[in-house]
């Protein structure tokens, strides 16, 4: 084997050559598999490409990213997989003509065709990319050299790289949303204004539902119904006496388009008193499943009434802390107090749920990457999925953040090979996309399990949230602290903790503000002084209560 500048040769042992192939960029090195029938090289453009040996035809291509958190692999046809936070590395690059600035459309726009993990997995064991819906659906038929795969625009390879081309496909790109009024960066002094904007599309117009967001979250949908134009139109909406960052998106058969985005600065009169937010928080843990087949998990109902008595005692940030807890609850209980969120819950409060207990997959469904097992779950009934989560929290108005410490598909009693463990990249990126806008908060990446502290009775996710909450995530001894505070903490010393073998991520929209403040730090907080919580918690179906605090 041997690399160059502009290509990937393959001699025989005589020193003819068997094949020859254009590279993406210098490459670095080559090496061939044990099984002698794959070529793995690297490349200047910062990618591990797989090829066939036998006719040097790319299988797959990874991008590890520098900050050694994210990556995304994909074949020629565009099948990827991708960690959290990194569906947008990668994209196609659509031309606009010389008049107009091109558009750029992330995987994760057409997630529900090409985001195909399971692909991959076979792509490298039969050394063949296999028949997939996208192939079937002609997605795969032709290959142009004007899209191509690449990193993102952020992530520029160097100019006299040339990515591998995927197949040209324009017709099957969502429209992209064009907000003509108002601009980014204008001002506004009546809540009530005018949108006005035009979609552009890629190939044959199809209509397309609008989502408007405000701070990251769903405030209203305007159904290609009732839209007189598929193309442009205008919408009169109330937004909050502030400033305000909202953002358009669209979404039809195709897929959904990148999120426009505008930052609105209020100029109107300052409201006379601002309202503190109302915290509401839902914390379920199943520690005895009804089927006895799943697997009991002691510490999941203890570490579920932990997160409750964390933020009771946020009471000087929070107006108002009104709290659920389920113990062991069911399908319908819980399903029941999704519904209570969305019936009380206004757009300047905050929303917490905590997920504890069994999750997994099923191997014949793409749609659906997580189920959630409730006390009276079996394997494939009474379970919550992807879907319904994505549904029960499109109804809430404010900020959602998602706690989830549920993998722990090791230790489910039941074996079969058409469950898998949930696949937690592709559910927080689906959840955490900007249509969707949930901020996940896991306590795994990958394929990892959740480990627990010495003893077994807590998590150690759990617990070293309570860590970060008692002050340690204080970064920057301000006694107050931030998503991405609370998020590095928990994530580096897990991972300590458990030697690399399990690490929490925070999946935040790209719509929503990095930095916002979720709490302050409570000295007093220890397992000590949660103990009799944890005890009215224990044995109890259903528990609630509503704190007053400082207004």
């Amino acid at each position: 084997m041997l690399g160059t500048r502009f290509y990937l040769y393959h001699y025989d042992k005589e020193g003819q050559m068997l094949w020859q192939k254009k590279s993406p960029g210098i490459v670095w090195a080559v090496n061939v598999a044990a099984n002698g029938k794959l070529l793995v090289a690297a490349f200047s453009d910062s990618t591990l490409r797989w090829f066939k040996l036998e006719d040097g035809s790319e299988l797959l291509a990874l991008y590890p990213h520098i900050d050694q958190r994210r990556w995304v692999a994909w074949t020629p046809a565009g099948i990827y997989a991708a960690s959290v936070g990194a569906d947008t590395l990668l994209g196609w690059h659509v031309n606009n003509g010389p008049e107009q600035a091109a558009d750029f459309f992330p995987v994760r726009c057409l997630r529900e065709l090409y985001y195909q993990p399971q692909t991959l997995i076979q792509v490298l064991t039969e050394n063949s990319v296999p028949q997939t819906e996208a192939n079937d659906a002609g997605i795969a038929a032709t290959l142009s050299e004007d899209k191509a795969v690449s990193p993102s625009k952020d992530e520029a390879i160097p100019t006299e790289d040339k990515a591998i081309p995927i197949p040209d496909t324009p017709k099957i790109f969502p429209p992209r949303v064009l907000l003509q009024m108002p601009k980014d960066g204008d001002n506004f002094s009546n809540p009530e204004i005018e949108l006005k904007y035009q979609l552009r599309f890629h190939g044959e117009p199809s209509p397309a539902d609008l989502y408007l967001m405000v701070y990251g979250r769903p405030w209203r949908t305007i159904k290609a119904t009732e839209q007189a134009d598929p193309a442009s139109g205008q919408i009169t909406v109330t937004l909050p006496q502030q400033e305000v960052e909202i953002a358009l998106i669209a979404k039809n058969v195709h897929g959904v388009s990148p999120p426009e985005v505008a930052l609105l600065d209020w100029k109107g009169k300052k409201p006379s008193r601002s309202v503190q937010p109302v915290l509401y928080v839902l914390s379920i843990g199943i520690s005895d499943y009804t089927d006895e087949t799943l697997g009991d998990l002691p510490f999941a109902r203890e570490d579920a009434a932990m997160f409750t008595a964390m933020w009771k005692q946020q009471t000087k940030y929070y107006r108002k802390i009104k709290v659920k807890n389920l113990a062991d609850s069911s399908y319908t209980e819980i399903m029941d107090s999704l519904a209570w969120l969305r019936q009380e819950v206004k757009p300047q409060d905050v929303v917490m749920v905590f997920f504890a207990g069994h999750s997994l997959q099923h191997q014949d469904t793409r749609k659906n990457s997580y189920f959630f097992l409730p006390a009276n779950a079996t394997p494939t009934s009474n379970t919550i999925s992807t879907t319904m989560l994505i549904e029960a929290f499109s109804g809430i108005p404010s900020k959602v953040l998602l706690f989830m410490d549920t993998a722990y598909f090791n230790l489910l009693g039941v074996k079969s090979e058409e469950l898998s463990s949930a696949d937690i990249d592709g559910f927080a990126n689906e959840l955490s996309s900007p249509e969707n806008g949930i901020i996940v908060f896991s306590s795994v990446v990958g394929t990892q399990s959740s480990q627990t502290g010495e003893g077994g009775h807590h998590g150690i996710f759990t617990t070293v949230l309570l860590e970060a909450l008692s002050g340690k995530a204080d970064h920057n001894g301000d006694r107050q602290l931030s998503l991405l505070e609370i998020g590095n903490y928990v994530s580096n010393r897990v991972s300590e903790l458990t030697q690399g073998k399990q690490t929490p991520v925070l999946a935040i929209p790209e719509t929503m503000t990095d930095f916002f403040t979720v709490g302050t730090v409570v000295n007093s907080l220890s397992l000590k002084a949660i103990s009799m919580t944890e005890d009215q918690a224990d044995g109890s179906a259903k528990s609630e209560s509503t704190l007053p605090t400082s207004e």
